[in-house]
């Protein structure tokens, strides 16, 4: 088979091993290019402790958006929900595994991270539907609630918004509600 895209993304592109759509999933995120028409969708599997069990994708479009889909699922699959620190760096990284992305291909890669994200906000978006506790939910990718927070507050176990994600978790996911967690820890000090 012939060479058609750059070393790295021919590679990605030829050896795909993350393309199709899995049995099983816990959500699912979508992102489109409609200058290209290019479709981006990811699937992800959650465990029990908050890691990214299996990343798999589909896509319609050229061997650039396989490749970037294919490098955003490597790079976030095995990965701990806490640990992707809401995607900060995904975009750079698929870039370095890429090599240089011509300024027509950079669309690509953002459609590759958006579907990643969204099927995360998917996620986050079930566990709260799920949630059926007493108190508020605070933390959505753990299931955290705020009587929980107030009460490893209160006992003087943490202090500080790292020290509840030590202890139960939140905030260490996608890192929204870290916000909140301050808020209540700052609430049980006054």
């Amino acid at each position: 088979m012939g060479t058609f895209y750059p070393g790295p993304v021919n590679e990605l592109w030829r050896r795909a091993s993350r393309i199709g759509r899995p049995a099983e999933f816990d959500s699912k995120g979508t992102a489109a290019s409609f200058e290209c028409g290019v479709s981006v969708r990811v699937f992800v599997l959650v465990d029990e402790k908050g890691v990214l069990s299996s990343v798999r994708y589909v896509s319609n479009g050229c061997g650039w958006s396989v490749a970037a889909a294919e490098a955003a699922t490597r790079l976030i699959e095995g990965k701990r929900l806490r640990d992707l620190h809401a995607l900060d760096e995904l975009e750079s990284d698929i870039c370095t595994v890429l090599g240089p992305v011509p300024d027509s291909r950079e669309s690509c890669i953002a459609i590759a991270v958006e579907a990643v994200r969204d099927a995360l906000a998917e996620y986050r978006r079930v566990r709260a539907a799920e949630w059926k506790g007493e108190t508020a939910l605070i933390c959505s990718c753990f299931g955290v609630s705020e009587e929980t927070i107030e009460s490893l507050s209160a006992s003087g176990e943490a202090e500080t918004v790292e020290d509840i994600g030590d202890l139960c978790r939140a905030g260490t996911g996608c890192g929204s509600c870290q916000i909140l967690i301050r808020e209540i820890i700052l609430e049980g000090l006054r």
